[in-house]
């Protein structure tokens, strides 16, 4: 969450990740976390036994980049 938002290193106290209804995983985000406006994202979370593996992709406006 943290690369894909470009935030610094430490920003991870500023992010919770929670379940919606269905139980699927959310990210909860402070605000002025990110500089940017957040138009869309999608997390996953799988485990097998003692191994994890997590994805965040994350949509954002940023026209100063254009």
């Amino acid at each position: 969450v943290i690369k894909a938002l470009g935030c610094k290193p430490g920003s991870w106290l500023k992010i919770e990740i929670l379940n919606d209804k269905s139980g699927k995983p959310i990210a909860k985000l402070s605000k002025g976390l990110t500089k940017n406006k957040i138009l869309d994202y999608d997390m996953s979370i799988s485990h097998d036994g003692q191994y994890v593996i997590a994805s965040f992709v994350v949509l954002i406006n940023d026209s100063k980049k254009r």
